[in-house]
């Protein structure tokens, strides 16, 4: 596998033919997670983050069922493969044509470990961000989200504003 941050041209080139193969279907791509959150706070892929993490919604709402079965149909038709399509928490894992690039796709916006909670709380509307000249949606409020997923209580007082989150346990131990 290969992190997006080292093979930034063949992880844009991912993203781009992801991004047009699912809005040519009406549905809308959303950047989640840390491909969000490095594209907003440090406007690239994050250092050692080994995927890129999207949503596909339909509507404002979940992608499932038959529409779940037509974008699937149309990404293998543009050369992506999903080896293993188990749903894991909402997501399943592809790999783009020809290259190393994971890319995680949520279906489901349920938070697992949080009854209730879903992430379409976030994505009823888009924020908006810009990326070697392409324009991405996020959540919206994108520090919102940011702050739920990134609370420094979960990251050793680190928030989701500080660069190189991953790096927040070397970062403590140092003097």
């Amino acid at each position: 596998m290969v992190n997006p941050c080292d093979a930034k041209e063949k992880a844009d080139q991912v993203l781009r033919l992801l991004k047009s193969t699912v809005e040519s279907l009406g549905c809308d791509l959303v950047l989640l997670r840390g491909t969000c959150l490095g594209f907003v706070r440090d406007g690239d892929f994050i250092e050692n983050d080994n995927d890129i993490d999207v949503g596909i919604i339909s509507g404002s709402l979940e992608c499932l069922g038959e529409e779940k079965e037509i974008v699937s149909e149309r990404l293998l038709e543009a050369g992506f493969k999903c080896p293993n399509p188990v749903l894991l928490a909402g997501q399943e894992h592809w790999w783009a044509h020809n290259s190393d690039i994971m890319f995680c796709i949520r279906w489901i916006f349920e938070f697992p470990n949080a009854p209730g909670f879903s992430h379409l709380c976030f994505l009823k509307s888009f924020d908006e961000v810009t990326y070697n000249e392409e324009t991405y949606n996020v959540p919206h409020p994108v520090e919102v989200y940011f702050g739920y997923f990134y609370r420094p209580e979960l990251y050793g007082g680190v928030g989701w504003r500080t660069p190189h989150l991953r790096g927040w346990r070397k970062a403590l131990k140092s003097p």
